[in-house]
């Protein structure tokens, strides 16, 4: 079982996957988090982009991955190339999931990527962002995050001040981060559409995650049968994180 995260950057969806991730596992599910690693941007963009090539042959048209570019090209060549090799991981890790009986925790996913070339490619008209969003596998259940403007604000503007000069240059700004709220919205509505399963959540607090974290666990358990605890679980794997 696959489960995406989904939502503007900001709105909680790695603490929330950390979160889920381990109460999942105290009912006894094995649990595998996807969650994306944003250290070391350079070193990453570098080894990433070298091994993008070979991925995205394995990858070849079943992740849609060509089409998707076709559709909704980056207007910016290395956002461009960041987000090639990023699909090429995604795809393999998605496929993998797949084939799983673990419940695998995307932080940032299929959908989620859709969401990414809209901003990056500055097309929002609901015809060539349906056709691209037709072209990716779909989660089990798509997690929907909301949170208030100002928070994302507050929260992004917090985090541009803890990294490093290198990687705020390599990250999206602040506005091109809040007006993704924008294109969130419009892939919900058509995520809604074509009958995806998908509930809202929030995580602006302890007590709302906690909330969050229940009504998922309840949905993820109403599709799943209970399975037997593990004596060790997986580790999270980690691959790179598009931070917008």
């Amino acid at each position: 079982m696959i489960l995406e995260m989904f939502g503007p950057s900001g709105a909680g969806k790695t603490t929330m996957a950390s979160a889920l991730t381990a109460h999942l596992r105290g009912l006894g599910y094995v649990v595998t988090p996807l969650i994306g690693v944003r250290a070391h941007p350079l070193r990453r963009i570098i080894l990433k982009c070298l091994a993008s090539a070979r991925l995205l042959n394995s990858a070849g048209s079943a992740g849609g991955v060509a089409d998707l570019f076709r559709i909704l090209p980056p207007k910016d060549r290395l956002w461009g190339v960041r987000l090639h090799w990023h699909l090429a991981l995604l795809h393999r890790e998605w496929t993998a999931a797949q084939s799983s009986d673990a419940i695998t925790i995307f932080d940032q996913g299929m959908v989620q990527a859709v969401a990414s070339l809209v901003l990056l490619s500055g097309i929002v008209e609901r015809d060539p962002v349906g056709r691209a969003l037709d072209c990716v596998p779909k989660p089990d259940l798509l997690i929907r995050f909301e949170a208030p403007r100002p928070l994302l604000e507050a929260r992004l503007r917090d985090r541009r001040q803890r990294i490093g000069p290198l990687q705020r240059y390599l990250e999206i700004d602040l506005q091109g981060s809040l007006d993704h709220v924008d294109h969130v919205d419009l892939i919900s509505g058509l995520v809604g559409a074509r009958g995806l399963p998908m509930i809202r959540v929030s995580s602006i607090d302890a007590p709302s995650r906690n909330l969050s974290i229940d009504r998922i666990s309840a949905a993820v358990l109403a599709r799943m049968r209970p399975s037997r605890a593990v004596a060790e679980e997986p580790a999270a794997r980690g691959y790179a994180a598009l931070s917008h």
